[in-house]
């Protein structure tokens, strides 16, 4: 239905006589309304209106767009929309009346109505600008435009048009601003709104609340119900402060040119107030985040600490119901709502970079809010743990040398972790000193779970060599050296009764776990990181499991073992102990090497510890022993064997040198005799030749020690505090007062010590060159440097490293070196792939460029990073190929998957055959591809984007020490969920001399989730 002509020119007429000029809004639906006198002729404005509406009518229809009717329908609520905003609101001084009117009348119309007003707006500045052009032409140009075949004109500007002097007033009104100022200090909505409250002309009218706006625009109202019943000046003043937002937070942005072209003005203004109304409307959303429930069970700020999230990852956070129970929240992006919660917490001073509750998200926090307290700007990230660790410190270094305004940043630490965790440490103190006491005591447990030495593990290799020396009645055993020559013994031998001293050993150990100190902290950690409580019942529990992972099993455990005694007749073997060349410089590990069996010991030892027996039988490649070990099996017997290293050694020194049997039971042990190869049993012989041959070919590591990272000693200062209140806390407290403050060092790596000096070498006198990756070149011989010393290296192809060499003896064991960070370091995960820590090794000082840029965004895949690594290191492409694919469906980030453990295996759940990784990780990280430490899901981004070949959604097989460690908080479980496909990992240690089958009772699958 069309209304009357007349109508329309009545209304217009009525609508300037109440000087209004209505303002429409394209995006957020909203109508405005401002008394103000802007048109010279009311006839030209009624005229030229019904003309647009005639025009734009035909141009839908013609478009099929719209029918008639339904433009006529559409004009005609917009008409009446238009007519009960400009009343004097008394229909709308109650708001559910307000919304009823809206819902009811105009709801079905909304869009239809304020895309009609916009193009009537675009048409009426067309036909100002073609006076002289007919109604088809602006007709067939209006289609044409709303068929998307021409885009919209760039206009000339009147200074005359409505939009254009409303949005001069506006501007002007705001000219009373330092916009240099408003530019730092108005950051929010809320902001702009208060500001112009306080510079208002009239200090006495009402502020206008924006949270309100915010919290109705939240819980579904449209825009234009949210403010269709403000009055049209608080609308006026609503744009004002949409203006002064958005110029404060974009001082270049233009309010006429576009990035394409000039823009109704009318948009513009809209687009501005649609923005500020949709900040509002986060605003209020922030407003409550982390908010307590009744029964204060959620996450919410307890003071200065989120408290209740103990164990959770940010983008757990994010997923939590203390967010998404938050009206609109739940309906936003992921990425929307992560970059709301992350903006309330960074205005918390909270972090993002650790799961909340940890010791590492404490520092994180207290650095970060040092610098929001000064001031300062804050980095997207503070580095590496290592890294993030020593600028903690330096911190607490420069408040004790008084350059800080902060407070204590340690008892900051110690105050937030506690109140962060729930843990009233101070219930029942009186005294500051004594409160003080407790937080310098739980912060010290807390570092000391963190980044203090657990209990070493038993060392069956140690306690042997000790009982070896301790009952040896060769002298040189106990020297550092023991030299020999090709005609000489290398041992004279001893008779040990080792079981029961090996049994003391044990319990000593053990009961010495029970009140260890780091366990007891590491227990309490573990509880805090899981998210459990904190009681007795959970700390027993977790005291245990820990105390089980160190737990030696001792002589009484293993005659219990389901498979006994049958090794103690195998006459090679007893209570005589025997040892090769290795013990010359006491180390347990190079008794190992000795073997003439070698890694077969360990498949005997896993598989006595296991009860795998066919394991165990094909440990023994001694012909008429298997026989015994195999008819023992059948008849149900079983093994024991005092089993470490060095356990299963043959009774031979040299070629040739068989001890007698008077000999073996420790009776005239000078004797010896001398048998050709010939006159040997075929078993001895094989065993004599391997022995031969592996001690040429096997260069056995030395063992290398963890990096030491103690809880050092409070220190004492008697000087002034600096003051500084950054939380609003009113300190009295002097540091004087303060008992000594905890102090300890960053976690490091250690220099190499004096050891290294017996394989320096004179400084090269012709012209030496280094290439990229740290190794010096002189003639056919390669070096090493630290400072002025130089350190012969030889390649070793096998295990992928480079190695340090006695200089006058290249036959004796070579230490493994690697290039990392631009310093050589001593190489200790050399032969122990999986089971080798992230953080280990001794390094020298860097005297030569390191390889930062060899691996970077370049790298476009496996076959890519092979090449880099090719050119490189010397002679590595062997190496390199094998690393890629050591078999179909699998991959291994250094190239050392062990033949024995290739083994298809499928997901049960989805038939799949699983893809196997082998890399070095612990509970947390992982060596990725690149050579560098991280975690799970950078680690999948890497697998994603570098494995070419493996297939998305094939399940995966973690070869990899302890990544099923930690339940949901794991390596595993966390690489699955970034993976999206299921993981088996398991919870112990593997290395290449671990068989899958005694490896499958520590497996775990982790479901994605």
């Amino acid at each position: 239905m069309s209304a009357p002509p007349q109508r329309d020119a009545d209304q217009a007429a009525k609508r300037s006589k109440r000087n209004t000029v209505v303002v429409t809004d394209t995006f957020s639906r909203t109508f405005h309304q401002t008394r103000r006198a802007t048109f010279a002729s009311i006839h030209k404005e009624a005229q030229q209106d019904s003309r647009t509406t005639r025009i734009l009518i035909k141009a839908l229809q013609q478009s099929g767009r719209m029918s008639v009717d339904a433009a006529n329908r559409i004009n005609f609520f917009t008409k009446l929309f238009l007519e009960g905003i400009a009343k004097d609101y008394a229909q709308f001084a109650d708001e559910m009346t307000l919304n009823k009117f809206m819902q009811s009348r105009l709801a079905r119309e909304m869009d239809g109505v304020a895309d009609f007003l916009n193009n009537k707006n675009l048409i009426n500045r067309w036909i100002s600008a073609r006076p002289n052009e007919t109604d088809t032409d602006l007709i067939n140009y209006t289609v044409s435009f709303l068929n998307g075949t021409i885009e919209r004109e760039v206009l000339p500007i009147n200074s005359s048009e409505p939009f254009v002097s409303y949005l001069d007033k506006l501007y002007q009104d705001l000219n009373w601003i330092d916009w240099g100022q408003a530019n730092k200090k108005i950051i929010t909505p809320t902001q702009a709104i208060h500001a112009l409250h306080v510079h208002a002309d009239n200090f006495g009218l009402d502020k206008l609340d924006g949270l309100a706006l915010g919290e109705r625009l939240a819980k579904g109202d449209r825009v234009v119900t949210a403010t269709a019943w403000m009055s049209p000046l608080a609308k006026e003043r609503l744009d004002k402060a949409a203006i002064l937002f958005c110029l404060a937070r974009e001082p270049n942005l233009g309010l006429v040119e576009a990035p394409r072209h000039s823009m109704p003005l009318g948009e513009q203004l809209t687009n501005i107030r649609r923005a500020f109304l949709y900040k509002l409307r986060e605003e209020w959303q922030l407003s409550q985040m982390f908010l307590p429930n009744a029964d204060r069970s959620n996450v919410f700020v307890d003071h200065n600490a989120l408290v209740n999230t103990q164990g959770k990852t940010f983008s757990e956070l994010v997923n939590d119901p203390v967010i998404n129970s938050i009206p609109g929240m739940s309906t936003l992006d992921l990425q929307v709502r992560e970059s709301l919660v992350r903006r309330k917490l960074d205005r918390m001073g909270e972090s993002t970079e650790y799961r909340f509750g940890t010791l590492q998200h404490g520092m994180v926090t207290i650095l970060k809010r040092s610098l929001l307290v000064q001031g300062d700007t804050v980095p997207d990230s503070f580095g590496p743990e290592a890294q993030m660790v020593g600028q903690f410190l330096a911190l607490c270094g420069r408040w004790e040398a008084k350059q800080s305004v902060m407070l204590n940043p340690k008892m900051l630490l110690a105050q937030y972790l506690a109140q962060a965790s729930g843990e009233n440490i101070t219930v029942g103190l009186t005294t500051t000193q004594q409160k003080i006491a407790a937080l310098e005591i739980y912060l010290g447990e807390r570092w000391l779970a963190n980044y203090g030495e657990p209990p070493q593990r038993f060392d069956r290799n140690a306690a042997l060599l000790k009982l070896i020396k301790a009952a040896s009645q060769n002298p040189a055993t106990r020297d550092e050296r023991l030299y020999s020559n090709v005609g000489g013994r290398h041992f004279r031998g001893a008779v040990i009764g080792s079981r029961e001293q090996f049994q003391q050993a044990e319990d000593a150990y053990n009961q010495a776990l029970t009140s260890n100190a780091w366990i007891h902290a590491r227990a309490k950690e573990n509880i805090r990181e899981s998210g459990r409580e904190l009681n007795a019942g959970n700390m027993q529990t977790e005291r245990e499991a820990i105390i089980a992972r160190f737990h030696a099993q001792t002589e009484t455990e293993r005659e219990n073992n389901d498979l006994l005694r049958i090794i103690r007749g195998i006459p090679l073997i007893g209570n005589v102990w025997r040892f090769g060349e290795g013990i010359y410089n006491g180390n347990a590990e190079e008794i190992i090497g000795a073997i003439p069996i070698a890694g077969n010991v360990y498949e005997l030892e896993e598989g006595i510890r296991h009860g795998d027996a066919g394991r165990a039988v094909s440990a023994i490649p001694i012909i008429g022993s298997g026989y015994q070990f195999e008819e023992a099996l059948r008849k149900g017997d079983g093994i024991d064997i005092v089993m470490t290293g060095a356990a299963f050694i043959f009774d031979v020194a040299t070629l040739g040198e068989v001890r007698t049997g008077a000999a073996r039971s420790g009776l005239n042990m000078a004797e010896h005799m001398a048998l050709k190869e010939a006159e040997l049993p075929t078993a001895h012989a094989i065993g004599l030749r391997n022995y031969l041959s592996l001690r040429k070919a096997l260069d056995i590591p030395l063992k290398t020690e963890h990096i030491e990272s103690t809880v050092g000693n409070f220190e004492h200062n008697n000087a002034g505090i600096s003051l500084g209140d950054p939380y609003g806390i009113e300190s009295f407290i002097t540091r004087h007062d303060l008992p000594p403050v905890v102090e300890v060092p960053v976690p490091s790596i250690m220099a190499f010590g004096e050891e290294m000096d017996k394989y320096q070498v004179a400084a090269p006198s012709s012209e030496i060159l280094v290439n990229e990756s740290g190794i010096f070149e002189s003639e056919n011989n390669r070096y090493i440097k630290s400072g002025d010393k130089y350190y012969p290296v030889r390649y070793d192809a096998d295990n992928g490293t480079w190695r340090v060499f006695y200089p006058d003896n290249p036959t004796k064991p070579a230490i493994p070196v690697r290039y990392q960070d631009g310093i050589w370091q001593i190489h200790s995960d050399v032969g122990l792939k999986g089971g080798g820590g992230l953080l280990r090794g001794r390094v020298l000082q860097p005297a030569v460029s390191g390889l930062e840029g060899l691996f970077n965004d370049e790298m476009k895949d496996v076959d890519h990073y092979l090449v880099k690594r090719k050119e490189s290191f010397d002679n590595y492409y062997e190496l390199l190929k094998f690393s890629k694919k050591p078999y179909e469906g699998s991959f291994d980030v250094e190239g050392h998957i062990a033949g024995h453990q290739k083994m298809a295996e499928t997901h049960p759940g989805t038939g799949k055959t699983y893809f196997d990784i082998r890399t070095h990780s612990d509970s947390n990280k992982a060596l990725s591809i690149t050579g560098k430490a991280v975690g799970p899901r950078e680690f999948a981004n890497e697998i994603k984007k570098y494995v070419k070949y493996y297939k998305p959604g094939t399940p995966i097989r973690l070869l990899a020490c302890e990544a099923g460690r930690g339940g949901v908080f794991s390596f595993a479980q966390r690489f699955a969920n970034a993976m999206n496909v299921p993981v088996k990992a398991y919870t112990v240690e593997v290395n290449l001399l671990s068989s899958m089958a005694a490896l499958e009772k520590y497996a775990k699958v982790f479901e994605p989730s």
